[in-house]
Protein backbone atom coordinates (compact mmCIF):
# COMPACT_ATOMS: atom_id res chain seq x y z
CA UNK A 1 0.00 0.00 0.00
CA UNK A 2 1.33 3.78 -0.69
CA UNK A 3 0.24 6.90 -0.17
CA UNK A 4 -0.02 9.59 -3.03
CA UNK A 5 -0.63 13.14 -3.22
CA UNK A 6 -0.94 15.62 -6.36
CA UNK A 7 0.36 19.13 -7.16
CA UNK A 8 -2.61 19.81 -9.44
CA UNK A 9 -6.40 18.69 -9.59
CA UNK A 10 -6.69 15.40 -11.44
CA UNK A 11 -9.55 13.11 -12.71
CA UNK A 12 -8.80 9.85 -13.03
CA UNK A 13 -11.51 7.95 -15.08
CA UNK A 14 -10.48 4.35 -13.46
CA UNK A 15 -12.22 5.55 -10.10
CA UNK A 16 -14.12 8.28 -11.84
CA UNK A 17 -13.31 10.80 -9.23
CA UNK A 18 -11.27 13.78 -9.10
CA UNK A 19 -7.95 13.59 -7.09
CA UNK A 20 -7.34 16.66 -5.02
CA UNK A 21 -3.85 18.53 -4.64
CA UNK A 22 -2.45 18.38 -0.89
CA UNK A 23 -4.45 15.32 -0.28
CA UNK A 24 -2.76 11.99 1.44
CA UNK A 25 -5.22 9.25 -0.48
CA UNK A 26 -4.09 5.57 -0.67
CA UNK A 27 -3.45 3.91 -3.51
CA UNK A 28 -2.48 -0.12 -3.92
CA UNK A 29 1.00 -0.41 -4.36
CA UNK A 30 0.50 -3.18 -7.80
CA UNK A 31 -1.23 -2.49 -10.72
CA UNK A 32 -1.90 0.76 -9.80
CA UNK A 33 -2.50 3.80 -12.58
CA UNK A 34 -0.35 5.92 -11.12
CA UNK A 35 2.68 3.76 -10.23
CA UNK A 36 5.37 4.17 -12.47
CA UNK A 37 3.42 6.43 -14.73
CA UNK A 38 4.81 9.76 -14.72
CA UNK A 39 4.11 11.11 -17.93
CA UNK A 40 0.29 10.64 -16.97
CA UNK A 41 1.11 12.72 -13.47
CA UNK A 42 4.32 14.55 -13.52
CA UNK A 43 3.31 16.06 -10.56
CA UNK A 44 2.38 12.52 -8.09
CA UNK A 45 3.99 12.03 -5.37
CA UNK A 46 4.15 8.40 -4.54
CA UNK A 47 5.56 6.91 -1.15
CA UNK A 48 5.08 3.55 0.71
CA UNK A 49 2.29 3.85 3.41
CA UNK A 50 3.95 3.13 7.31
CA UNK A 51 0.62 2.85 9.05
CA UNK A 52 2.02 3.57 12.67
CA UNK A 53 3.47 6.70 11.65
CA UNK A 54 -0.13 7.53 11.05
CA UNK A 55 -1.39 6.06 14.76
CA UNK A 56 -2.80 2.86 13.52
CA UNK A 57 -2.60 -0.60 14.66
CA UNK A 58 -2.30 -3.77 12.33
CA UNK A 59 -2.54 -6.57 15.10
CA UNK A 60 -6.15 -6.89 15.81
CA UNK A 61 -6.81 -7.81 19.27
CA UNK A 62 -10.73 -7.68 19.30
CA UNK A 63 -10.79 -6.11 22.44
CA UNK A 64 -13.67 -3.62 23.43
CA UNK A 65 -14.06 -0.69 21.40
CA UNK A 66 -11.78 -1.74 18.92
CA UNK A 67 -12.37 -0.24 15.03
CA UNK A 68 -11.16 -3.32 12.35
CA UNK A 69 -10.65 -1.89 9.05
CA UNK A 70 -10.14 -4.05 6.40
CA UNK A 71 -8.54 -3.02 3.00
CA UNK A 72 -8.97 -4.92 -0.46
CA UNK A 73 -9.82 -2.79 -2.88
CA UNK A 74 -9.82 -5.81 -5.68
CA UNK A 75 -12.98 -7.21 -7.42
CA UNK A 76 -15.88 -9.10 -6.07
CA UNK A 77 -14.34 -12.31 -6.74
CA UNK A 78 -11.97 -11.57 -3.81
CA UNK A 79 -14.59 -10.12 -1.77
CA UNK A 80 -16.48 -12.99 -1.85
CA UNK A 81 -13.91 -15.28 -0.60
CA UNK A 82 -12.80 -12.19 2.16
CA UNK A 83 -16.63 -12.55 3.42
CA UNK A 84 -16.13 -15.70 5.78
CA UNK A 85 -13.26 -13.87 7.64
CA UNK A 86 -15.28 -10.76 7.67
CA UNK A 87 -18.20 -13.12 9.16
CA UNK A 88 -15.85 -14.03 11.94
CA UNK A 89 -14.53 -10.86 12.42
CA UNK A 90 -18.21 -9.64 13.45
CA UNK A 91 -18.85 -12.02 15.92
CA UNK A 92 -15.51 -11.48 17.63
CA UNK A 93 -16.80 -7.85 17.74
CA UNK A 94 -20.48 -8.81 18.86
CA UNK A 95 -21.98 -7.64 15.61
CA UNK A 96 -21.55 -3.97 16.07
CA UNK A 97 -21.57 -2.69 12.41
CA UNK A 98 -19.59 0.67 13.45
CA UNK A 99 -16.79 -1.19 14.40
CA UNK A 100 -16.28 -2.99 11.36
CA UNK A 101 -14.88 -0.94 8.39
CA UNK A 102 -14.58 -2.53 4.61
CA UNK A 103 -12.65 -0.55 2.45
CA UNK A 104 -12.97 -1.22 -1.31
CA UNK A 105 -12.88 -0.29 -4.66
CA UNK A 106 -16.36 -1.97 -5.59
CA UNK A 107 -19.61 -0.58 -5.13
CA UNK A 108 -21.68 -2.07 -1.75
CA UNK A 109 -22.83 -5.86 -2.10
CA UNK A 110 -25.86 -7.27 -0.01
CA UNK A 111 -24.74 -9.10 2.72
CA UNK A 112 -26.09 -10.03 6.33
CA UNK A 113 -22.57 -9.14 7.87
CA UNK A 114 -22.44 -6.03 9.86
CA UNK A 115 -20.31 -3.72 8.45
CA UNK A 116 -19.39 -0.18 6.83
CA UNK A 117 -18.38 -0.01 3.37
CA UNK A 118 -15.68 2.83 2.40
CA UNK A 119 -14.80 3.73 -1.34
CA UNK A 120 -11.24 2.78 -2.17
CA UNK A 121 -9.36 5.22 -3.05
CA UNK A 122 -9.81 6.90 0.40
CA UNK A 123 -7.91 9.86 1.64
CA UNK A 124 -5.94 8.76 4.76
CA UNK A 125 -7.91 10.96 6.98
CA UNK A 126 -10.86 9.18 5.83
CA UNK A 127 -9.84 6.14 7.88
CA UNK A 128 -11.39 5.71 11.24
CA UNK A 129 -8.62 7.41 13.72
CA UNK A 130 -6.25 4.56 14.96
CA UNK A 131 -8.05 1.75 14.41
CA UNK A 132 -6.46 -1.86 13.49
CA UNK A 133 -5.58 -1.80 9.91
CA UNK A 134 -5.86 -5.53 8.27
CA UNK A 135 -4.40 -4.57 4.59
CA UNK A 136 -5.08 -7.05 2.50
CA UNK A 137 -3.39 -5.79 -0.77
CA UNK A 138 -0.32 -7.42 -0.70
CA UNK A 139 -1.18 -10.77 -0.19
CA UNK A 140 -2.41 -11.47 -4.19
CA UNK A 141 -2.64 -15.30 -4.87
CA UNK A 142 -0.74 -14.85 -8.18
CA UNK A 143 2.39 -13.77 -6.04
CA UNK A 144 2.32 -16.65 -3.52
CA UNK A 145 4.07 -19.63 -3.28
CA UNK A 146 1.89 -23.10 -4.29
CA UNK A 147 2.14 -23.79 -0.39
CA UNK A 148 0.37 -20.24 0.51
CA UNK A 149 -3.69 -21.93 0.15
CA UNK A 150 -6.42 -20.52 -0.87
CA UNK A 151 -7.32 -16.43 -0.68
CA UNK A 152 -9.51 -16.98 2.47
CA UNK A 153 -6.65 -19.03 4.27
CA UNK A 154 -4.42 -15.86 3.54
CA UNK A 155 -6.97 -13.29 4.41
CA UNK A 156 -7.95 -15.32 7.56
CA UNK A 157 -3.78 -15.42 8.57
CA UNK A 158 -3.66 -12.06 8.00
CA UNK A 159 -6.14 -11.32 10.72
CA UNK A 160 -4.80 -13.24 12.91
CA UNK A 161 -8.10 -16.31 12.85
CA UNK A 162 -7.65 -19.73 12.49
CA UNK A 163 -9.73 -21.43 9.16
CA UNK A 164 -12.23 -23.59 12.03
CA UNK A 165 -13.37 -20.01 12.91
CA UNK A 166 -14.23 -18.67 9.91
CA UNK A 167 -18.45 -18.49 8.43
CA UNK A 168 -19.25 -20.93 5.41
CA UNK A 169 -22.97 -20.45 6.17
CA UNK A 170 -24.53 -18.50 2.91
CA UNK A 171 -27.17 -17.43 5.09
CA UNK A 172 -24.90 -15.82 7.46
CA UNK A 173 -23.12 -13.65 4.88
CA UNK A 174 -25.54 -13.22 2.12
CA UNK A 175 -29.36 -12.08 2.45
CA UNK A 176 -30.36 -15.25 0.20
CA UNK A 177 -34.03 -15.57 0.15
CA UNK A 178 -34.15 -11.44 -1.19
CA UNK A 179 -31.57 -12.59 -4.03
CA UNK A 180 -33.57 -15.54 -4.85
CA UNK A 181 -36.40 -13.62 -5.19
CA UNK A 182 -34.66 -10.85 -7.22
CA UNK A 183 -32.94 -13.59 -9.11
CA UNK A 184 -36.26 -15.44 -9.91
CA UNK A 185 -38.29 -12.41 -11.63
CA UNK A 186 -34.64 -11.82 -13.77
CA UNK A 187 -34.60 -15.61 -14.79
CA UNK A 188 -38.35 -15.72 -15.75
CA UNK A 189 -37.81 -12.14 -17.39
CA UNK A 190 -35.50 -13.92 -19.80
CA UNK A 191 -36.10 -17.06 -20.11
CA UNK A 192 -39.71 -17.93 -18.95
CA UNK A 193 -40.12 -21.43 -17.12
CA UNK A 194 -37.01 -22.60 -19.31
CA UNK A 195 -34.62 -24.59 -16.63
CA UNK A 196 -32.04 -25.19 -16.47
CA UNK A 197 -31.22 -21.81 -16.24
CA UNK A 198 -27.14 -21.88 -16.55
CA UNK A 199 -24.87 -18.59 -15.60
CA UNK A 200 -22.13 -18.39 -18.39
CA UNK A 201 -18.83 -16.12 -17.14
CA UNK A 202 -16.67 -17.31 -19.36
CA UNK A 203 -15.13 -13.89 -19.87
CA UNK A 204 -13.31 -11.42 -16.93
CA UNK A 205 -11.17 -8.40 -17.39
CA UNK A 206 -7.35 -10.21 -17.55
CA UNK A 207 -6.35 -12.30 -20.49
CA UNK A 208 -5.28 -15.11 -18.66
CA UNK A 209 -8.73 -15.15 -17.24
CA UNK A 210 -10.36 -14.99 -20.47
CA UNK A 211 -11.63 -17.97 -22.61
CA UNK A 212 -12.39 -17.04 -25.91
CA UNK A 213 -14.79 -18.04 -28.37
CA UNK A 214 -17.44 -17.85 -25.18
CA UNK A 215 -20.32 -17.29 -27.30
CA UNK A 216 -19.63 -20.21 -29.90
CA UNK A 217 -19.42 -22.46 -26.60
CA UNK A 218 -22.64 -20.30 -25.29
CA UNK A 219 -24.42 -21.40 -28.78
CA UNK A 220 -23.92 -24.36 -28.58
CA UNK A 221 -25.93 -25.24 -25.40
CA UNK A 222 -28.72 -22.74 -26.32
CA UNK A 223 -31.32 -25.22 -26.97
CA UNK A 224 -30.43 -27.15 -23.52
CA UNK A 225 -30.69 -24.86 -21.12
CA UNK A 226 -31.69 -21.13 -20.06
CA UNK A 227 -28.29 -19.14 -20.80
CA UNK A 228 -27.31 -15.85 -19.21
CA UNK A 229 -23.52 -14.79 -20.87
CA UNK A 230 -21.73 -12.51 -17.96
CA UNK A 231 -19.92 -10.07 -20.73
CA UNK A 232 -20.35 -6.66 -22.55
CA UNK A 233 -20.97 -7.03 -26.70
CA UNK A 234 -22.77 -5.68 -29.28
CA UNK A 235 -23.14 -8.39 -31.62
CA UNK A 236 -26.83 -10.30 -31.57
CA UNK A 237 -26.95 -12.88 -29.06
CA UNK A 238 -29.77 -15.68 -29.01
CA UNK A 239 -29.40 -15.50 -25.13
CA UNK A 240 -29.92 -12.58 -22.69
CA UNK A 241 -26.12 -11.00 -21.83
CA UNK A 242 -24.34 -8.20 -20.35
CA UNK A 243 -22.59 -7.51 -17.00
CA UNK A 244 -26.29 -6.16 -15.18
CA UNK A 245 -26.61 -3.25 -14.26
CA UNK A 246 -25.60 -4.05 -10.15
CA UNK A 247 -23.78 -6.38 -7.49
CA UNK A 248 -27.34 -7.11 -6.38
CA UNK A 249 -28.69 -8.16 -9.96
CA UNK A 250 -25.62 -10.36 -10.55
CA UNK A 251 -25.61 -11.98 -7.24
CA UNK A 252 -29.20 -12.59 -7.55
CA UNK A 253 -29.00 -14.30 -10.98
CA UNK A 254 -26.63 -16.43 -9.67
CA UNK A 255 -28.39 -17.24 -6.56
CA UNK A 256 -31.50 -18.28 -8.94
CA UNK A 257 -29.67 -20.05 -11.57
CA UNK A 258 -29.25 -23.75 -11.13
CA UNK A 259 -25.74 -24.18 -12.14
CA UNK A 260 -22.74 -21.26 -13.05
CA UNK A 261 -20.55 -22.37 -16.18
CA UNK A 262 -16.78 -20.04 -15.53
CA UNK A 263 -13.62 -18.53 -15.22
CA UNK A 264 -11.90 -16.94 -12.61
CA UNK A 265 -14.38 -14.36 -12.31
CA UNK A 266 -16.77 -12.76 -9.45
CA UNK A 267 -20.16 -14.98 -10.88
CA UNK A 268 -17.80 -18.39 -10.71
CA UNK A 269 -16.51 -16.97 -7.36
CA UNK A 270 -20.04 -16.68 -5.68
CA UNK A 271 -21.25 -20.25 -6.85
CA UNK A 272 -18.72 -21.72 -5.45
CA UNK A 273 -19.03 -19.99 -1.70
CA UNK A 274 -22.51 -20.79 -2.39
CA UNK A 275 -21.63 -24.49 -3.65
CA UNK A 276 -23.80 -24.48 -6.46
CA UNK A 277 -22.91 -27.07 -9.67
CA UNK A 278 -20.26 -25.19 -10.99
CA UNK A 279 -17.05 -25.56 -13.96
CA UNK A 280 -14.64 -23.40 -12.86
CA UNK A 281 -11.92 -23.18 -15.22
CA UNK A 282 -8.53 -21.62 -13.86
CA UNK A 283 -5.82 -20.20 -16.04
CA UNK A 284 -2.54 -18.47 -14.36
CA UNK A 285 -3.47 -18.22 -10.74
CA UNK A 286 -4.54 -21.91 -10.01
CA UNK A 287 -7.64 -22.80 -8.10
CA UNK A 288 -5.64 -24.52 -4.95
CA UNK A 289 -4.69 -20.21 -4.60
CA UNK A 290 -8.31 -19.43 -4.71
CA UNK A 291 -10.69 -22.06 -3.43
CA UNK A 292 -10.92 -23.03 -0.04
CA UNK A 293 -10.49 -26.92 0.24
CA UNK A 294 -13.51 -26.54 2.47
CA UNK A 295 -15.55 -25.29 -0.48
CA UNK A 296 -14.50 -28.38 -3.22
CA UNK A 297 -17.06 -30.42 -3.10
CA UNK A 298 -18.67 -32.74 -5.71
CA UNK A 299 -20.92 -30.29 -6.90
CA UNK A 300 -17.84 -28.64 -8.07
CA UNK A 301 -15.70 -29.46 -11.37
CA UNK A 302 -12.38 -27.70 -11.59
CA UNK A 303 -10.06 -27.03 -14.89
CA UNK A 304 -6.87 -26.05 -14.16
CA UNK A 305 -4.56 -24.90 -16.91
CA UNK A 306 -1.10 -26.17 -16.10
CA UNK A 307 1.66 -23.50 -16.81
CA UNK A 308 3.47 -24.20 -19.74
CA UNK A 309 6.65 -22.98 -21.63
CA UNK A 310 3.97 -21.20 -24.17
CA UNK A 311 2.24 -20.25 -20.85
CA UNK A 312 4.72 -18.45 -18.51
CA UNK A 313 2.89 -15.71 -17.85
CA UNK A 314 1.31 -15.77 -14.03
CA UNK A 315 -0.22 -12.43 -13.63
CA UNK A 316 -3.35 -10.74 -14.59
CA UNK A 317 -2.83 -8.67 -17.46
CA UNK A 318 -5.44 -7.25 -19.80
CA UNK A 319 -3.11 -8.96 -22.52
CA UNK A 320 -1.43 -12.26 -23.07
CA UNK A 321 2.66 -11.42 -22.60
CA UNK A 322 2.98 -13.69 -25.48
CA UNK A 323 0.45 -13.35 -27.86
CA UNK A 324 0.02 -8.96 -26.85
CA UNK A 325 -3.95 -10.55 -27.43
CA UNK A 326 -6.86 -9.84 -25.08
CA UNK A 327 -7.09 -14.10 -24.33
CA UNK A 328 -4.85 -16.80 -23.20
CA UNK A 329 -3.77 -19.21 -25.83
CA UNK A 330 -3.67 -22.12 -22.87
CA UNK A 331 -7.65 -21.84 -22.01
CA UNK A 332 -8.31 -21.88 -25.90
CA UNK A 333 -6.17 -25.25 -26.53
CA UNK A 334 -9.14 -26.16 -23.59
CA UNK A 335 -11.66 -25.60 -25.84
CA UNK A 336 -12.67 -29.02 -26.44
CA UNK A 337 -12.38 -30.62 -22.81
CA UNK A 338 -14.56 -27.49 -21.63
CA UNK A 339 -17.52 -28.07 -24.24
CA UNK A 340 -17.32 -32.47 -23.38
CA UNK A 341 -17.50 -31.00 -19.30
CA UNK A 342 -20.81 -29.04 -20.49
CA UNK A 343 -21.76 -31.24 -22.33
CA UNK A 344 -22.11 -33.84 -19.18
CA UNK A 345 -22.81 -30.95 -16.83
CA UNK A 346 -26.09 -29.16 -18.03
CA UNK A 347 -28.27 -32.73 -18.63
CA UNK A 348 -26.96 -33.16 -14.26
CA UNK A 349 -28.94 -30.22 -13.67
CA UNK A 350 -32.79 -30.91 -14.63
Amino acid sequence: MHVFTVAQRVYEPLFRRFFEPGVEYLIESQNVPLHGQGFRYPTVKLEPMRWEDYGFKTVPSFREGEIITVIRAGGYGDLFYLMPVLASISRKLNGDKGRLVLVTAMKPFPTKVPLTFLEFPCAVTELPQRSVVLNMEDIPGEMEQDAAGSTTRRYALRAGLDEDELVWDPDELFPIEELKRRGEELWNSWHGKKRPRVFVALTASAATRSFPYAFHIASAFVQHAALFVATDTTMPTPFPCGTLQNAFDFMAAVVAADGVVGVDTAPTHLSILLRKPTIAVFGAIPSNLRVPETLKTDALRIIDVSKTETCPCKLNRPLCPVSQQSFCFALAALARRIVDEITEFIPSLS
